[in-house]
């Protein structure tokens, strides 16, 4: 038997923060939109069965988790830590201006490597998020079935630390890839071999 598996990747929605504020995994509540824009989301999802909802637990992602869990007979949302946006570490809260100039051209000139001060590099964050996606497991009654969904709900460094990965894309060219606040992306196995994608669905009313 052919077995299908859709991944969709959800990111977040806009969070209740100013412009021009450096943040990871400052945890953000959600803007005035949110309730617009969680109709969207769920318009997205009516028809689909969801076989399990993964999610950071930051604020800004677990609250659209939930939210969505809702609409599906209360399925439980599975939250793992290493689904967190990057830690900036001591730049979390700062605005972008004041962090001084000479430590925005060591990140520039280092991207992957450059180790933000008593947070972690791009590197160790790509290799944690890979361990989440590792560990992606729909619940025990979708594996009877030919087709299993699964929802990742999170940012958009792990969104796109997950697409390069399932993409075989460099680094630096999953920094080119966009995805909207908030965004679907989707991606479509038949038996482990990746089928399809869509990436940055556009959300209609």
């Amino acid at each position: 038997m052919t077995k299908h598996l859709d991944i969709y990747f959800l990111r977040h929605t806009e969070p209740l923060i100013d412009a021009g504020i450096c943040y990871g995994q400052l945890d953000c509540d959600v803007n005035e939109d949110y309730a617009e824009q969680l109709l969207k989301i769920k318009k997205f999802f009516q028809t689909k069965s969801i076989d399990a909802i993964y999610s950071s637990p930051l604020l800004r992602c677990a609250k659209l988790a939930e939210d969505l869990a809702v609409i599906k007979n209360g399925l439980a949302v599975r939250y793992l830590a290493s689904l967190k946006e990057i830690n900036f570490g001591d730049w979390e809260g700062m605005k972008w201006d004041d962090i001084p100039r000479i430590e925005i051209d060591k990140w520039n000139n280092n991207r992957l490597h450059f180790k933000f001060p008593n947070g972690e590099s791009p590197r160790e964050f790509t290799q944690r998020v890979l361990v989440a996606y590792s560990g992606l497991q729909p619940t025990s009654h979708s594996l009877q079935r030919k087709k299993t969904v699964i929802v990742v709900v999170a940012h958009a460094g792990v969104i796109r630390t997950l697409l390069a990965n399932i993409l075989a894309l460099t680094f630096d060219q999953s920094l080119n890839i966009s995805l909207d606040k908030p965004s679907i992306s989707c991606c479509s196995f038949k038996d482990n071999e990746l089928d399809c994608y869509d990436i940055n669905i556009p959300l209609v009313e």
